[in-house]
Formats: C-alpha cells, structure tokens, sequence
C-alpha cells in the first residue's frame, strides 16, 4: 500500500502471476462475480418457492419457474457486481484522501443508473419468460429497488477496496494499519479490569 492505495489489488496482490494493463479484466471479474453470486441467489429462491407450497422440494414449480429467478438474477447480479467494480475504482480512492469527489460522485451515478437498467431489465426477462403480463410500474419499482442496492454495493466496493490482511493479525484500511489480535486483547483487558460489573452483565 502506497500513500493509503492498494496498488495491487488489481492483480489478487501478485503482480507477478497477474497482470491486467487496461483495467478491463478487473471490470469483466467484477461483472461475472455479481453474476454467478446473481445466479445462486435465483437457485435459492425457486428451491425455496418450491419448498414453501408443500414442504418438499419435488418440482412442484415448473422449470420456467427456475429459469426465470436464475436469469433475473444474473442479469441484476452482474449489474451490481458493475457497481462494486465501480466503487473500489472512484470511492476506494476518495476515502483513501488521494480521489477525486467528482469522480467519486460521477461513479455513484453511474452505479445507480447501470443498477436501475440491471433491476428493470431483469423483471423483464422474467416476465417474458414466465409470459406473464408485463407491467411499467413494477419494472420501474425493480429498477428503482435494485437502483438502492447499487447505492449499497458502491459504498461496500470501496471500503473492501482499501482492506487488507497481512497475516490474519494486521488490517490496513487506507492510511491506517490494526492489529486485530492486540486491539482484541487491550479491549478485553479495559473491560475485565475497568468495568468488571459492566462486563458480566454483558455476558
């Protein structure tokens, strides 16, 4: 870490096995990682739809059922992977105090505008292939929901950008470094110690 940037985190911090020059690879990992984390999450939800309307998991929903959820949630899963991408790039290095607001600001917009497309678009896949009556105001309200979970994802995208672990023991957060193993110990010892009533009855 250079000046509160993780210079590495491009490559998984081996610049030697890894290289991505353009920053497309990054972008293209982030994507597919929302996508296959999109897809488990259909999966989820048709076995839990099939499960909840007679307790066993028999097919009772049709396999449009499942392609439905699994392709809806690809097509959100990699918008919000997009969004994280996006946020490791503009906010990581805002937060780090070697970014630009404006550029912090344009990702965030950027995110939600790409995060809404990826919600509306979604709920259209479904319905179509469902063929179920398609309606604007619940395409809308998709987009809108998955807009908000954009939001979310950007912000989480660049904190975890500027985390990273030395050893399971040390955290660097940008410019800061954690010992977690000795922060642990010198809170539990001013508890124990200083408050000892207040401890116990915590526990």
């Amino acid at each position: 870490i250079v000046s509160g940037l993780d210079l590495y985190c491009y490559c998984r911090h081996n610049p030697v096995m890894y290289v991505d020059p353009t920053g497309d690879e990054a972008i293209l990992f982030a994507v597919i990682f929302g996508a296959v984390l999109g897809m488990l999450g259909g999966i989820i939800n048709s076995l839990a739809s099939d499960y909840s309307d007679n307790g066993y998991i028999d097919g009772s929903i049709d396999w449009n059922g499942y392609l439905r959820n699994i392709v809806g949630g690809i097509i959100s899963g990699a918008a919000l992977g997009f969004a994280g991408w996006a946020g490791s790039g503009f906010l990581g290095p805002l937060i780090a105090g070697e970014g630009s607001f404006l550029k912090a600001l344009g990702g965030l917009a950027i995110s939600v505008g790409v995060s809404f497309t990826g919600g509306f678009l979604g709920y259209s896949a479904e319905k179509w292939i469902s063929d179920e009556p398609w309606s604007l105001s619940s395409a809308l309200i998709h987009g809108a929901l998955t807009a908000v979970e954009g939001v979310a994802v950007y912000g989480a995208g660049g904190v975890s950008s500027l985390v990273q672990w030395e050893g399971g023991k040390i955290i660097h957060l940008g410019k800061k470094t954690f010992n977690l193993q000795e922060k642990i110990a010198q809170q539990f010892v001013s508890d124990v110690f200083g408050n000892p009533l207040g401890w116990l009855l915590d526990k």
